[in-house]
């Protein structure tokens, strides 16, 4: 049968042939929910007012809605001190967008599975 576009695998064995979370993605969210200042938040590309996008369901379950921010990375300028969530699939080119040139490409990444990375803004 056709795997299904999106779904969520309910056995860890095929995890990776349902095309949800990557379990590398899911070690950087577990990975940052252990380290994680509880002073900062943390920042995903979302381009809407609700959390909609793949990059921003992980996260939302590990973390409270009030500790995300979304980033529109066409109009985004600056970050208060956040960690930055980055899944395998961003759903945007970052080198060629505003964002990456004038926020991100100044950040640290601390954290990268190859599937998921995760930056820190401590402006």
């Amino acid at each position: 049968e056709d795997t299904p576009p999106y779904c969520i695998a309910l056995n860890k064995d095929n995890w990776e042939h349902w095309n949800a979370y990557y379990q590398s993605e899911v070690n950087a969210i577990r990975w940052l929910k252990d380290y994680q200042r509880n002073d900062y938040n943390i920042s995903i590309i979302n381009y809407w007012n609700i959390i909609k996008s793949r990059n921003g369901y992980l996260p939302a379950e590990f973390f409270p809605t009030q500790k995300l921010i979304n980033i529109n990375p066409n109009t985004a300028t600056h970050l208060c001190s956040s960690y930055i969530f980055f899944d395998k699939y961003s759903y945007v080119n970052l080198k060629d967008s505003y964002f990456y040139s004038i926020v991100l490409a100044d950040l640290d990444k601390i954290y990268s599975s190859g599937d998921a990375k995760i930056y820190l803004s401590s402006k």
